[in-house]
């Protein structure tokens, strides 16, 4: 449905929704006369950026939260090693 809707032209001044340029341009010349309506840029272009933008940053909070978890695991694994050895040692004395 969202791939749908970039085939819709949208009034820049008052947000209706067109099906064709056409049908956008007599929408400006009857309800908005006298108003200069420059072309908007392609919003499925702006909404690509706006996509490939917001996929970097999550690759990047997952290889963050990813290192940390590896941290934490090596942490964890280094205090249990030392309790096993202490346990051992409170054994043999």
């Amino acid at each position: 449905m969202a791939a749908f809707y970039n085939f819709f032209h949208q009034c820049s001044h008052c947000g209706k929704t067109f099906l064709t340029a056409g049908y956008l341009e007599a929408h400006h010349l009857r309800r908005h006369p006298g108003i200069t309506f420059t072309q908007l840029p392609n919003p499925s272009h702006s909404e690509t950026e706006r996509l490939q933008s917001e996929i970097k940053e999550l690759k990047e909070r997952l290889n963050n939260t990813e290192r940390l978890l590896h941290k934490e695991s090596v942490k964890a694994i280094k205090v249990n090693k030392n309790f096993q050895l202490c346990k051992k040692e409170q054994y043999i004395i």
